[in-house]
């Protein structure tokens, strides 16, 4: 018998022919031990409702973001702090009127479509919405608000800018994620309601996080063809060290 590597060969003679027989050898080796994950209920509490902040109508359109001591539930109309301890609410207040004490104009506007992400790297919070487009001015607003401390009831500062100054766009449906450089957010540009393209905006944080804020260095990707950048751009945070690269998803579909 000879053999080469896992595989052997023998031979025997069968009516004066020599006919060639193959085997495989196989090797079992042990798995490790692996125990299954198990979940529990560590947070469970009734979000805000219609009763707060004087809110009279409006979608919930919730989102919500957790650090280690604290949830936050923004939605259309209202902004609330729950403690992680003790489930209890810490704060709550009106969306406009938390944008507001953030230092925001907004100019005759109503906010929609809030988005909120706990950064883990500066251990800040990030929220951003837009305007209805409302108000007197032409083209509606895109504001982004970031708070002094981990501690989400307490200071917040923001910036905002009329991404389309024509008026003509509608820029909403904001969607934002944020890495060790920046602050990433994205809009669906509508006419008369019908979806136009899309747009990308990069903010450094280190403009943010100033005495005064500023957003003088910000990058505008505007007016982008949803048959390229699909018709809803998502942004994939990334709380690592930065490697220069911020990861985007789409839907391919307008």
């Amino acid at each position: 018998m000879t053999r080469q590597g896992k595989k052997s060969f023998s031979s025997r003679r069968k009516n004066s022919r020599y006919v060639a027989k193959r085997s495989q050898i196989l090797a079992y080796e042990a798995l490790e031990r692996r125990q299954m994950l198990t979940a529990s209920l560590g947070f469970n509490t009734i979000g805000a409702s219609f009763s707060d902040a004087d809110i009279t109508s409006a979608l919930p359109n919730p989102e919500g973001d957790v650090s280690p001591d604290y949830y936050v539930e923004i939605g259309e109309q209202t902004f609330t702090v729950f403690s992680r301890d003790s489930s209890e609410v810490v704060l709550t207040k009106s969306l406009n009127q938390f944008f507001s004490d953030a230092g925001a104009d907004l100019v005759g506007e109503d906010l929609q479509n809030p988005r909120i992400v706990f950064d883990r790297g500066t251990q800040r919070w990030f929220a951003a919405a837009t305007g209805d487009g409302e108000g007197p001015l032409a083209g509606n607003w895109v504001h982004l608000a970031f708070s002094d401390t981990a501690d989400p009831s307490g200071q917040w500062k923001q910036v905002q800018f009329v991404p389309d100054i024509t008026g003509l766009r509608l820029h909403t449906d904001i969607s934002m994620g944020v890495d060790a450089d920046g602050v990433y957010l994205s809009t669906r540009n509508l006419i008369n309601g019908v979806l136009q393209d899309v747009s990308i905006y990069s903010i450094p944080k280190a403009e943010l996080f100033l005495p005064n804020p500023t957003i003088t260095n910000i990058s505008k990707f505007d007016n982008l063809a949803t048959s390229v950048y699909g018709g809803q751009i998502q942004f994939a945070s990334n709380f690592e060290a930065s490697d220069g690269t911020m990861f985007a998803f789409s839907n391919r579909d307008a």
